[in-house]
């Protein structure tokens, strides 16, 4: 079987083999085939742009993660993702579970990634939209706040590079829904 894999492999510019078969889809600098592909699952930011403010991938560093009530009167998370050794454009499904029921269905989304520094790029700013079963009889923050959810991200490229992440979050009730007594908060 390994000798079928390295036959398919064509050694790029740095010697390294890359395993990419068919049409291609996003850029792939050839420096990056020696790195071992990874993605890491995170929330999104906002921060100073040049003239206006940008969405930006960032590491959930105490795995909590504050929900929030929309205009339409839904609820929603905002993840990230950081990915390294892939083409540039991926496909990414997305899903939320709270033991076993699924909390946000799966989504599919295919997107450009923002180059970072090296072989990495990031997607900031995906809407995790959390929907509880009827069953429960209560509202999605009195149902998940304080609570906590499996988040799973994947990604795969033309290039044939699957990866999944999870990530355990404890979901925090949106402050509003806290001021309006609909929730205790979880600090």
């Amino acid at each position: 079987m390994l000798f079928l894999i390295l036959a398919c492999a064509k050694p790029d510019d740095t010697g390294c083999p890359q395993v990419e078969n068919g049409t291609q889809v996003g850029s792939f600098d050839a420096a990056c085939a020696c790195e071992q592909p990874s993605l890491t699952i995170g929330t999104t930011v906002i921060k100073d742009g040049v003239s206006t403010p940008v969405l930006a991938y960032e590491p959930v560093s105490d795995g909590r993660v504050r929900m929030v009530h929309g205009v339409q009167g839904g609820w929603h998370a905002t993840a990230g993702m950081w990915l390294t050794g892939t083409r540039n454009i991926v496909t990414l499904q997305t899903r939320v579970m709270f033991g076993t029921t699924e909390v946000s269905p799966l989504s599919e989304a295919y997107v450009q990634l923002v180059d970072e520094e090296g072989c990495a790029g990031s997607f900031p700013g995906l809407t995790l939209y959390l929907f509880t079963e009827e069953s429960f009889g209560d509202t999605v923050p009195q149902v998940l706040s304080c609570q906590e959810v499996e988040v799973e991200i994947c990604a795969q490229d033309s290039g044939g590079r699957d990866l999944c992440s999870t990530e355990t979050w404890t979901l925090l009730p949106d402050l509003a829904d806290v001021e309006e007594g609909l929730v205790e908060d979880c600090e």
